[in-house]
């Protein structure tokens, strides 16, 4: 079989799918036509599925992709032998074999994934986070980084921080880092506890609790990194300069930097060395607190988030959220690209990152189509969508800012 694969999928072709050509052969001996056939192996071609749902999502879509066209040249081939009144090779027969039961396996891998995934839009984020571009795409390079860096003794003390002035939003952080899509999946994955302990400003909750709700595994490994990650949170601190309060149903531009995490306290428990705590206190300002209560929030799916394989596409995912539920279905290139990147750089390249991101995106049935029309010079200028159903379904009891 000509085709690369990850090795979950390898698993399977190696240890299932010969067991099914098999029965598939002893089917057909019994004279039985392919139809029937391949009803009569309707459960173990789910049972195949089943154990598939765990792959990345965009994964099966190209593996599906590339064993369709596998099948129809062997179909091809084996018409054209039958249309000239040869044998089909059992050889030839036994690769189609293969590719059938995969490809029928794969596809309903992806319909079983998919409506898994409409199960579980459970992550809230915060409308002005999303549209001001808290988390980034990608840190820029330690020199471009050092243009950031600033000293205020009197504030800060000796030691120099990062203070970045952008289109939507400013940003200052005292550990010289600019946050990351990962701990975007952190703070998403505290907004979720937030929501399961009943919505307070303050939220306690350990370790273990962030990475189940990030779907990773928990090993001192990851506590280490989401550790850090909080951290960094709180280090943070912003301008929102198109900030939407529900109080006024308004939008106007915060005066004076803010923390986004107003507090946060590890609490030790027995025997647990400083710097090596596994519970964390976490107040979120008022800010951000008030915006939460009010519904000023779209709800996104962890594991669509996390199987998004690129950053471009993580943010593109949470504005086109925002966007849908709002009733918009355009969005402006140029302003996507000033919240996804610090760093400019080149903007073809960037556009064709969008695309990319667009094409994840409806892989993963957030949006069911989607076109990118130009305007006068800019032949790339705007992105129309269609957001599927179910995601306005999911997000239907929050806020509406029109």
């Amino acid at each position: 079989m000509n085709v690369e694969v990850t090795q979950k999928i390898q698993d399977i072709i190696t240890n299932d799918i010969p067991l099914l050509v098999n029965r598939k052969k002893n089917f057909k001996s019994l004279d039985m036509t392919e139809d029937e056939i391949m009803v009569a192996m309707d459960m173990d071609i789910i049972r195949v599925a089943r154990s598939l749902i765990r792959c990345n999502l965009h994964e099966l879509k190209s593996m599906f992709e590339k064993i369709s066209k596998q099948e129809t040249e062997l179909l091809r081939e084996s018409f054209n032998l039958q249309s000239s009144k040869r044998a089909v090779p059992d050889e030839t027969y036994n690769e189609l074999s293969k590719v059938q039961i995969l490809a029928s396996a794969i596809g309903q891998a992806i319909t079983l994934k998919r409506e898994l995934n409409r199960q579980s839009n459970d992550h809230p984020l915060d409308n002005n986070i999303i549209t001001g571009g808290l988390f980034v795409a990608a840190s820029p390079k330690p020199k471009t980084l050092k243009k950031y860096e600033k000293i205020d003794i009197e504030t800060y003390g000796p030691r120099t921080y990062i203070e970045i002035d952008r289109k939507k939003i400013a940003y200052r952080n005292t550990r010289g880092v600019v946050l990351s899509q990962y701990d975007g999946r952190v703070f998403l994955s505290v907004t979720k506890n937030w929501l399961l302990q009943g919505r307070p400003q303050t939220v306690e909750l350990e370790l273990k609790d962030i990475a189940r709700e990030m779907n990773t595994t928990p090993s001192g490994g990851e506590y280490k990194t989401i550790r850090n990650s909080l951290d960094n949170i709180f280090a943070t601190e912003i301008i929102m300069k198109e900030y939407y309060d529900p109080e006024i149903e308004g939008i106007y531009s915060t005066k004076d930097f803010f923390h986004i995490v107003s507090n946060l306290r590890w609490i030790a428990r027995t025997q647990e060395e400083d710097g090596k705590e596994r519970k964390v206190s976490i107040t979120f300002h008022d800010k951000i607190f008030k915006n939460m209560i009010a519904g000023n929030y779209v709800l996104l799916n962890m594991i669509i988030y996390t199987e998004l394989p690129t950053a471009f596409a993580k943010i593109c995912y949470q504005h086109i959220l925002k966007a849908a539920v709002n009733n918009i279905r355009t969005l402006d290139i140029d302003e996507l690209l000033d919240v996804i990147q610090i760093d400019t750089g080149n903007r073809a390249r960037a556009t064709q990152d969008v695309q990319q991101a667009l094409t994840y995106l409806q892989d993963q049935d957030v949006v069911t189509s989607f076109h990118i029309r130009g305007q006068g010079a800019k032949k790339q200028k705007y992105i129309d969508f269609e957001p599927s159903n179910w995601i306005l379904q999911q997000n239907k009891n929050t806020l509406f800012l029109s």
